[in-house]
């Protein structure tokens, strides 16, 4: 006799603790290899359950020889299924038998095992119900449950196999797949119930297709926290797979269990298009969010698939970008979704962001007032010619410490764990930073420059998993990072990024409340011993300090850029807050204290302001603060976009040239690899006037194979001055001679005007890697890039919103990015918004809605997009023009410096986008559902 297939149900089937301690996390483990005579596909259909007590047993089809006759395995495992043992064997003794006297009185705990019993010369199949009342170890014979013709799985013939078990209420329910209705279906799925164990139901329908030839089968069901049941099975000949038959998985979801037969089949397609094929299982477990993750799997990948939805309809599988997103996020969108007025600022801004659809509205004219107006004898200082000292530069280290070495580095190319494409011990372009190599980049720093004056950390510690964070996951790792960074390097001055926080990016300003003080806690905790106790007080009240370096001439200002994040919505009020914090009033006092006192100033933050994460008003209000004091300031430090390049700030923006080129800012490549090699800089600074003389990359190249062998190798991948100094006409090859903002407009002119210049820039931005993509950006592409390093406040950056998901996850990336950053940070419900604004029919129901409410749609005025140095200049020109200054011996007598509880930005005015008040209204709906 043969056990064609097989399923384990407890009675209960209650999920604990393990009675053994298992270990943590484990992959690949052996529970049977079968002898090499067994019959082709020698094993097959492996099925588990589980005690209350955490033990698991389990089960599989066994190809072997006959005599003796074949038989179900049973194995245990009481350590959570690291080790396994045979226990006992389930031997068809009952083919071809009814029971026919009363069955009742299983006690708690009784394993129900169901399988199809087919003879040697396989001349009919009968689904049989066995029982174990000791946890396995012996078993009994029970009920036939349904009996059909020769085990051949052909059209015409009237074989019945696949059963699976599950208790519903008072009743056990048997789902199987049926060809005995031969004439009509080529086979289809049903399932039979009982309430004694003994007797059966006549047979329902649960999938059955009108083609003949289409053949639904394997069914598995999992109970879903709502209530809900969800059926998985594959459908041979569905049309998810046209051109050839295959077995696509498809799957229903009802609200009662023995109802399936109405409700419609949903292909199972994974968020980047993939279709598993053959054989699903599925189950419903806890962990991931309130809703837990529906996880399913397949016979044509050793993936599993997973969604966080409960399978609803517009929910995805493969969704792990996804999970836990809308928990961490919804509360603060829902909270400004609720006083969000269509029209205004906020709600244009929300737009953009949210659903891509909206024009950016006009810039807010806010002349920035100052305490006093500048020296007109102050210039830029000549650097001193003595040898320089070196400033490190690293940034969005993007640390994981669920790491693991040897699991799926592609996550998204079939599911979770392609176990194809193993993680090595030092990373992968498709992970975040593994411990390894973030102490690698430490003590690389250490042995090539040791006597290296400080480093600058420009942020995001915390990894990309934004749907997995939480506060004290946060902490640990801000915690870790730091206590790294002390064990190698002597003084870092560090900054907060928008992953730092949890969710990632809220930071709260403290007009609103008080949920991010914790993140300032935790890091200035860590800063403290660098920046000293005053600096610390207002790093612990705002996230942003000001400190003196102790050897030399130099102040560091550390910006809480956060509060300009397009992606922080706490920020998208009824009225946008003008200055969050009173952050740029502050900056100002500073900045002019600085200047009185002749300091030089380096300022650093997270998120450079000419990009377009960076909220266009705040961006023109601290624009207009470093011209000002552009002769203070003698460059500014970001992260965020991981790629390696620069952004110039303009003392006129409608005429972008080297005269009027004022200020410049470095952007560090991340040490996280996904946007190409690890990478870190140093800076060649004067040590009197703090000028930039030069700035190096350096990289640990992954494409050599001693990265996971030795380890990784840091070298230095180029020279600013040697790379474009040669450029120039002049060449600029001084080593003592200043990269001016100047020098990186004229730098930008040769990238203009010559291919190969601009081509060689492209493969550095993202360290070699991937350069051969380069070659497409050609003309608008090339033009547009151009204009974002040229581009040193965000409403000058040639972005122009469209509409849908236009963020694109790290791993759906397949090219160096052409003018776009790695988008992580992208707040996942952002992404499930912008795909809203592609449903054409969401758009008309709520337009619809609008203009019922008395709304008006008025006619869509797209801005221009314009090249580099076409513009005319927007709004907010500086309260004092270079020629607007004071003799040295007259006291400055400007206007008193802004209010840092200044919160009345106007809200917009101008000429409506069609979709602004559209987008509004979309999330308004969202937010009726939501709240």
């Amino acid at each position: 006799m043969r056990f064609s297939s097989v399923i384990l149900s407890l009675l209960p089937v209650v999920t604990v603790a393990l009675k053994e301690k298992a270990p943590k996390t484990f992959a690949q483990r052996v529970i049977y290899t079968p002898p090499d005579n067994y019959t082709d596909p020698r094993v097959l259909y492996a099925r588990t359950g589980q005690f209350r007590d955490g033990t698991l047993l389990a089960t599989w089809e066994n190809y072997s020889h006959e005599p003796p006759p074949v038989y179900f395995p049973i194995y245990k495992s009481t350590d959570g299924g690291y080790n396994w043992k045979q226990i006992s064997r389930v031997q068809d003794t009952e083919n071809g038998q009814v029971l026919d006297k009363p069955f009742a009185g299983f006690p708690r705990d009784t394993v129900l095992l169901a399988g199809s019993s087919i003879p040697t010369d396989l001349s009919s199949t009968q689904i049989d119900l066995y029982a174990s009342t000791n946890k396995g170890h012996t078993w009994k014979f029970v009920s036939h449950i349904a009996g059909g013709g020769v085990a051949i799985p052909n059209n015409g013939l009237t074989p019945v196999w696949e059963p699976f078990l599950m208790r519903h209420k008072n009743a056990l329910i048997c789902y199987y797949s049926d060809q005995r209705a031969n004439t009509t279906h080529g086979q289809k799925m049903v399932h039979q119930t009982t309430t004694n164990l003994r007797s059966w139901s006549p047979v329902i329908d649960d999938v059955a297709y009108s083609t003949y030839t289409e053949r639904p089968g394997m069914p598995t069901v999992a109970r879903l926290p709502n209530g809900k049941f969800i059926m998985a099975y594959e459908y041979g000949g569905g049309p998810a797979t046209p051109g050839s038959y295959q077995f696509p998985v498809y799957y229903k979801v009802v609200s009662n269990p023995e109802k399936f037969g109405p409700a419609t089949g949903v292909s199972l397609k994974t968020t980047d298009g993939y279709i598993p094929t053959g054989s699903p299982y599925v189950v419903w477990s806890p962990v991931g969010n309130r809703n837990g993750t529906v996880i399913v799997s397949a016979h044509s990948s050793g993936d599993v698939y997973v969604n966080t939805g409960l399978a609803e309809p517009g929910t995805e599988f493969d969704a792990e970008f996804c999970k836990g997103i809308i928990d961490r996020e919804l509360p603060v969108v829902a909270s400004i979704i609720k006083t969000m007025e269509v029209g205004s600022k906020s709600a244009d801004q929300f737009c953009i962001t949210f659903l891509g659809v909206c024009d950016f509205p006009e810039v807010e004219k806010w002349a920035v007032p100052f305490p006093s107006k500048p020296f007109c004898d102050v210039s830029r200082a000549t650097p001193s010619s003595k040898d320089p000292i070196q400033v490190i530069h690293y940034s969005d280290i993007h640390l994981d410490p669920l790491y693991t070495e040897g699991a799926s580095t592609e996550p998204d190319a079939k599911g979770l764990g392609n176990v194809t494409s193993p993680a090595g011990p030092n990373g992968d372009h498709n992970c975040d930073v593994p411990f390894t190599l973030e102490k690698s980049m430490y003590k690389a720093i250490k042995d090539m420059f040791p006597n290296a004056a400080f480093a600058l950390f420009t942020g995001d510690i915390v990894d990309h998993g934004m749907h997995n964070t939480s506060q004290q996951y946060n902490e640990d790792i801000i915690e870790h990072a730091y206590g790294t960074m002390q064990d190698y390097l002597d003084l870092v001055y560090g900054t907060a990024g928008n992953h730092e926080a949890h969710p990632a990016n809220i930071f709260y300003p403290k007009a609103l409340g008080n949920e991010t003080e914790w993140v300032y806690d935790v890091l200035t905790d860590e800063w403290s011993n660098w920046i000293g106790t005053d600096a610390s007080k207002n790093a612990q009240d705002v996230g942003a300090y000001s400190t003196k370096y102790p050897k030399g001439n130099l102040r560091i200002i550390s910006l809480n850029t956060n509060m300009y994040y397009r992606f922080n919505f706490i920020m998208y009020q009824k009225e946008m807050v003008r200055d969050p914090n009173g952050q740029i009033a502050w900056l100002i006092a500073e900045l002019d204290a600085a200047e009185k006192a002749g300091e030089n100033v380096y300022i650093m933050g997270h998120m450079p302001l000419g990009e377009h994460d960076a909220l266009p008003d705040h961006s023109n209000f601290l624009d207009q603060v470093v011209k000002r004091y552009s002769k203070t300031i003698k460059a500014m430090f970001f992260g965020h976009t991981h790629l390696d390049h620069f952004q110039i700030s303009y003392t006129d923006y409608a005429n972008r040239n080297s005269d009027g080129a004022m200020a410049i800012s470095y952007i560090c490549p991340s040490l996280t690899p996904t946007s190409g090699m690890p990478s870190f800089k140093v800076y060649d600074v004067d040590p009197e006037t703090f000028a930039v003389l030069d700035a190096s990359t350096y990289i640990a190249d992954m494409s050599d194979p001693s990265f996971q062998t030795t380890g990784p190798t840091w070298k230095k991948y180029y020279s600013s001055k040697e790379a474009y100094g040669a450029l120039l006409n002049p060449p600029l090859t001084d080593k003592h001679a200043e990269l001016t903002p100047a020098f990186w407009h004229n730098v930008t002119e040769a990238f203009a005007a010559k291919e190969e210049s601009f081509d060689a820039y492209m493969a550095r931005k993202s360290r070699g890697w991937k350069a051969d993509s380069n070659s497409k950006c050609r003309d608008k592409c090339r033009a547009d890039e151009i204009c974002q390093l040229r581009a040193g406040r965000s409403q000058d950056n040639c972005v122009v919103p469209t509409p849908g998901v236009h963020f694109a996850k790290r791993s759906e990336t397949t090219e160096v990015h052409h003018r776009a950053h790695d988008d992580c940070g992208v707040s996942g419900t952002a992404e499930i918004l912008q795909a809203l604004a592609r449903r054409q029919d969401l758009l008309e129901m709520l337009q619809e809605r609008f203009l019922a409410d008395g709304g008006v749609v008025q006619p869509f005025a797209k801005r221009a997009e314009t090249a580099a140095g076409t513009e005319t200049e927007a709004a907010g020109a500086s309260a004092t023009d270079s020629s607007d200054c004071i003799p040295r011996t007259t006291s400055g007598g400007g206007s008193p410096a802004s209010s840092s509880t200044d919160t009345a930005g106007p809200t917009s005015t101008g000429a409506a986008a069609l979709f602004e008040p559209l987008g509004a209204m979309a999330m308004l709906a969202i937010g009726v559902l939501a709240v």
